[in-house]
């Protein structure tokens, strides 16, 4: 799976970078529209990590901004997102 260094979702451009996240896989900005991945994981934990982050993101775009996040749902949409994205994505 590829992941873009950036892509649009509800009208704003979302940028995606590699960084030394230290204790986290991933992280989402919504306020930037950005997300962040640890830069030095395996390919597929960063495909699912992204894929993890981008849950958020639409969800932010939804206009869920609720805290705490459930992880629970967040996690296990992005499990069949990134297994729908590796068998029939580009």
């Amino acid at each position: 799976m590829k992941i873009p260094s950036q892509f649009k979702l509800g009208g704003v451009t979302w940028k995606v970078e590699r960084a030394p996240l230290n204790a986290a896989l991933g992280l989402c900005y919504n306020g930037k529209a950005l997300i962040q991945i640890e830069k030095d994981i395996p390919k597929a934990v960063e495909a699912q990590t992204f894929c993890h982050e981008l849950v958020h993101a639409i969800q932010f775009a939804m206009g869920r901004h609720t805290e705490p996040h459930d992880e629970v749902f967040t996690d296990a949409f992005a499990v069949f997102l990134h297994q729908y994205l590796e068998q029939h994505g580009k």
